[in-house]
């Protein structure tokens, strides 16, 4: 599991962490001088799991962090889970990750600029999934100026189509999907 990884974990994790959230909240321990001086979980951002996020970018300006090989927690799925609000999500994601750095910070690395494209691209994705046709043409647009790939050039294209169409390429593939999703 690329999350218990030891590496990713230990040490200035700072830049690691705007790249990706692999902290697991329930096997996390943190000094409670730490958290008072980060000022604990923001309630003003939505979503635990990002609120936790941006604890985590925070405490990583405070410190380094640390690594207990041991198996302390189990996680376990199951059907009874609220449901989350991915684009809810996702939002909430790309407003902290620009909070803690500035535009021109971002655009200072490709790396960062990628990870800025990959989040609006999965809400992209998300608001087309969810049919909300103008949200999405914005997003996949947003993707494409943090980083201009041949696939964000794609997507923000089909993203333009005129919305009859959009709407038939949507359906098309979510009805694709369900069906290469079904066993055979």
């Amino acid at each position: 599991n690329k999350k218990a990884r030891r590496e990713l974990v230990v040490g200035d994790c700072k830049d690691r962490l705007f790249m990706e959230n692999w902290i697991c909240n329930s096997s996390v321990a943190v000094r409670k001088t730490a958290l008072e001086v980060s000022g604990g979980c923001d309630p003003a951002i939505s979503g635990n799991t990002v609120q936790d996020y941006d604890l985590w970018i925070r405490l990583s300006s405070l410190g380094t962090f640390g690594f207990v090989p041991t198996k302390e927690t189990v996680f376990r799925l199951h059907a009874g889970q609220g449901h989350r609000d991915r684009s809810q999500l996702l939002e909430e994601e790309l407003k902290v990750l620009l909070k803690h750095r500035s535009p021109g910070e971002w655009r200072s690395r490709p790396e960062w600029r990628g990870r800025l494209a990959q989040v609006c691209d999965e809400l992209a994705t998300s608001y087309w999934e969810a049919g909300e046709i103008e949200l999405a043409r914005s997003t996949f647009l947003q993707a494409w100026r943090y980083s201009p790939t041949p696939r964000q050039l794609v997507r923000v294209s089909a993203s333009h189509l005129p919305r009859v169409l959009a709407e038939r390429v949507r359906r098309w593939k979510q009805s694709s999907h369900h069906s290469n999703s079904s066993p055979r």
